[in-house]
């Protein structure tokens, strides 16, 4: 809890970005069980059931880094929650785990050790998918005996089983340069091959003819005939199709920030609603990719960042439906807010620039429930970002926040709803939570 705190020091309020709702305070639970993924075998500190794993490199706090296609041998340890007599799907001694992900869940059986008890380890064996039908990408939570029983990351965080962290654990999927891969689908190779034939033929013909008192008379014919050449051409085209990060919405996690110094920056802003040009304030909240209720994250390269705009025109509209995962509720929307706008983060040196395709900017419009529309339920949701895990209650809509087109910029209509809250042992000021 004492990282967790610094974490809301340093970035102030907590504002958690849905795509719709709002939030309460919460009593604590666990976003995972008590078995921990562990491929850092000899780690300082490390528990010896880890020894035998493959040893991989750690992607983040909750990820090690797995390239496409490598086979590796990898273990949950302190499986406390396990008896040692549980069999997989298959009917075999061992437990089921499941490798979920954006490209589909994959379950193998594991093999149990130690059981039951502190060491209670299971081992199992992995390939990461690398074609033809099915390649891996982005990245992935591992679970074991159900889908929803996550292995935690508490030895991925700083290589020790010691209790210092408790989010779900899995594998994040990078190319032969290390390098993530965001991009999901496998790639297709068209051969065309032309063949080009030419004919050459010549003919010479050459007569002597000589006379004496006696006749006689030479003839001396040359015929060269037909040279054929041929020529064969190969041509490959390698075509990607699939789902790009651009059609897929994760929850957000936003904290407010402090207000910077910002030249003055106009820009165009399109959206549903009409267009309008919009004068940048401020950067007002940051917002990290979220895992909630263990479901996983699609990517967690990409943030959002929304900054506060000069108040422009805007026709109250009401009575306006909304539906996802919560369900539909009726609200109306009061006026702009702020602008979302793709970013790229780091704590140590500034990043590189996002690389295409990228998740959309998003115009955000104060909301409040329509008149006569039925209240929100509150709701209570656990939620981990790469900086710390919350348990929140939804509390009501707060914004709603669209698609928008920033310059002319192409975006893919896929709208988000904010939640207005609070989190346990949360600072004032509350939390939001955004909801695809």
């Amino acid at each position: 809890m004492a990282s967790s705190r610094a974490v809301r020091r340093a970035f102030g309020p907590i504002v958690l970005f849905f795509a719709f709702l709002g939030l309460a305070a919460a009593p604590p639970a666990s976003l995972a069980q008590p078995g921990s993924l562990c491929n850092t075998p000899g780690a300082p500190g490390a528990t010896p059931q880890c020894d035998g794993a493959t040893s991989l490199a750690v992607f983040n706090n909750q990820h090690y880094a797995l390239r496409a296609g490598a086979s590796i041998i990898s273990k949950i340890v302190g499986a406390t929650d396990l008896t040692g007599s549980e069999t997989c799907t298959g009917g075999s001694p061992g437990v089921d785990v499941i490798i979920k992900s954006s490209f589909g869940d994959q379950t193998v059986c594991g093999a149990l050790s130690g059981c039951p008890g502190a060491n209670c380890t299971i081992t199992f064996s992995y390939t990461a998918p690398n074609g033809p039908d099915v390649c891996a990408c982005k990245t992935s939570i591992v679970a074991y005996e159900a889908n929803g029983n996550n292995s935690n990351n508490d030895i991925i965080d700083n290589g020790a089983k010691d209790g210092s962290a408790n989010g779900p654990a899995g594998f994040a999927f990078v190319d032969a340069n290390n390098q993530p891969i965001n991009t999901c689908g496998c790639p297709t190779t068209t051969t065309t091959s032309t063949t080009t034939s030419t004919t050459t033929t010549t003919t010479t013909t050459t007569s002597t003819t000589t006379s004496t008192t006696t006749s006689t008379t030479t003839t001396t014919s040359t015929t060269t005939t037909t040279t054929t050449t041929s020529t064969t051409t190969s041509t490959t085209t390698t075509t990607v199709s699939g789902t790009t990060t651009t059609t897929i919405l994760d929850h957000f996690q936003c904290y407010e920030i402090k207000p910077a110094t910002l030249p003055p920056t106009t820009v165009t802003e399109q959206d549903q609603f009409g267009t309008q040009a919009l004068t940048l304030r401020f950067p007002h909240r940051l917002c990290a990719p979220a895992d909630k209720n263990g479901e996983g994250v699609s990517q967690e390269i990409q943030h959002l960042v929304g900054y506060d705009t000069l108040r422009t025109p805007f026709t109250k509209r009401t009575g306006f439906p909304v539906t996802n995962q919560f369900g539909t509720i009726a609200i109306d929307l009061t006026r702009r807010d702020l602008l979302m706008v793709p970013t790229a983060k780091s704590l140590v040196a500034p990043p590189p620039p996002l690389q295409p395709p990228t998740i959309d900017h998003f115009q955000c419009y104060r909301a409040k429930r329509s008149a006569g529309s039925p209240k929100f339920v509150k709701t209570n949701v656990t939620v981990a970002d790469q900086s710390e895990s919350l348990n929140l209650t939804l509390l009501k809509p707060y914004r709603l926040c669209v698609p928008a087109s920033k310059n002319g910029e192409v975006c893919v209509p896929s709208s988000a709803f904010c939640f207005n809250g609070a989190a346990a042992a949360a600072p004032a000021g509350g939390s939001t939570l955004l909801v695809p």
